[in-house]
């Protein structure tokens, strides 16, 4: 299996974490708090998110009719990584690699208890284990699709959510709501309607950045975004990955899965997992995967996009792999290496 040589061991993850400020290991005094957060900056406690020899498969149904009923299909397998806070960490693969299902696991949307699920591994936060109720006092999720009302409008979507969310003064959820219009860009917007099929609103970035918004509001330390920029142009979805990339700025943790980023974002990321059937090629930082995906034998064209290379890579490797498992013969497997 091609792995990259960026990936800590267990070992050294711990050595890096006896390196970090002894602030940023008192996760207990983040997880462990009221459900409704006072409102205050958490750039001074990071989370640093492991993960070790992670694996997971759900049963399916066999499609062989002479084989068995159901199957256990692989989704995961065996795989480990760091994402730090301080910097942008960007899940990419070609369609079916794992990548959705690495950042549920993550953040604690797939149970390891159900019927069909089988889930191993250990996923740690500054070296503590954690569940959904511990995740969702310092972290925020996502998700790809809204569930914002037509005719609400961003600033009326953040008061209601300060409303619900934090247990201050209204004097600084007032503030807090003022405060979060100017840094996500949507003061001239904060007054129209969020709109939808039958109500015209504000544009695509615009929403996108007000359901970023409503995570934000309780300032969770970790960051986990489903596909932030589908459905946006590529303008668009820049204005939003350079946002992401302030806030990582701020000592948060920026986690988010992407298909196909323009060159432009692809350098903004600090750090790249590449996964191919459920496993990592690449995992580091961007400027050196080029480098390193051309080592492999895939180099990236000159005036190319590296993130097209790169997913074109995950695909050439699925692809010999599986001709690999089916060639018995040694010479033959050796012609299809590249």
């Amino acid at each position: 299996d091609v792995c990259s040589s960026d990936l800590l061991s267990h070992e050294s993850w711990h050595e890096s974490f006896s390196r970090t400020p002894r602030a940023a290991l008192k996760i207990q005094d983040i997880v462990f708090t009221k459900d409704k957060p006072q409102y205050v900056s958490t750039t001074s406690n990071p989370v640093v998110l492991t993960f070790k020899d992670l694996s997971y498969s759900v049963r399916v149904k066999n499609k062989n009719s002479s084989g068995p009923k159901y199957i256990q299909r692989e989704i995961l397998k065996n795989i480990s990584g760091i994402c730090r806070p301080g910097e942008l960490t960007a899940i990419m693969g070609a369609s079916g690699a794992g990548k959705t299902s690495l950042l549920n696991i993550l953040s604690c949307r797939i149970s390891p208890n159900g019927s069909n699920v089988k889930l191993s591994g250990t996923v740690l936060a500054n070296g503590h284990k954690y569940d959904s109720a511990k995740f969702s006092r310092f972290a925020d999720y996502v998700m790809q699709g809204d569930i914002l009302l037509e005719t609400m409008t961003p600033r009326e979507v953040f008061q209601f959510t300060a409303d619900l969310r934090l247990n201050a003064p209204k004097e600084d959820k007032v503030k807090k709501v003022k405060q979060l219009l100017a840094d996500l860009k949507l003061e001239r917007a904060s007054d129209t309607y969020i709109g939808g099929e039958l109500l015209k609103g504000i544009s695509g970035g615009e929403r996108k950045r007000t359901s970023i918004g409503m995570e934000l509001m309780t300032d969770p330390n970790v960051l986990f975004l489903e596909e932030p920029t589908s459905g946006l142009d590529s303008f668009t979805s820049f204005v939003l990955i350079n946002l992401l990339k302030s806030l990582a700025q701020k000592g948060k943790n920026i986690i988010f899965t992407i298909h196909q980023p323009s060159s432009d974002i692809f350098f903004m990321f600090d750090n790249l997992m590449l996964l191919a059937q459920g496993k990592f090629i690449y995992q580091g930082s961007c400027v050196k995967a080029v480098d390193y995906i051309a080592s492999i034998g895939y180099p990236c064209p000159e005036y190319s996009n590296p993130a097209d290379t790169s997913l074109r890579s995950c695909t050439l490797i699925i692809r010999i792999q599986t001709n690999l498992n089916r060639c018995s013969f040694p010479m033959i497997k050796k012609s299809l290496l590249p």
